[in-house]
């Protein structure tokens, strides 16, 4: 009987242990808990990740061109400003412009 018995909490401390280990698989890698209050100037900024909605705040990291990582909140409206920023930046270079750059010039004298 002690054997059975035995047998049966190794089996549970098993079970208990691997429905731990299933969960650190889902924890977000990055969550932001402090916030920068004040506008990040836009030339210090190399990208930005919003961070995971497993998150208990909502994040917006930005990563900077020093290698700091500075969380804000995404309804800031500096915040918002800054990631259309970077999102029409990265695009710039693949899309290109429809106009050659000396028409444009002309015609926005």
């Amino acid at each position: 009987m002690k054997i059975f018995v035995f047998t049966i909490v190794i089996a549970l401390l098993c079970i208990a242990q691997e429905s731990k280990a299933s969960e650190a698989v889902h924890t977000p890698k990055e969550c932001c808990f402090t916030f920068l209050t004040k506008p990040l100037p836009k030339r210090t900024i190399e990208r930005f990740e919003v961070t995971s909605s497993k998150c208990p705040v909502a994040g917006v990291i930005f990563y900077t061109k020093k290698g700091k990582k500075v969380c804000t909140k995404p309804h800031e409206e500096w915040v918002k400003k800054h990631i259309s920023f970077e999102i029409l930046i990265k695009r710039l270079p693949n899309e290109g412009f429809k106009t050659k750059s000396k028409d444009f010039c002309k015609k926005n004298k």
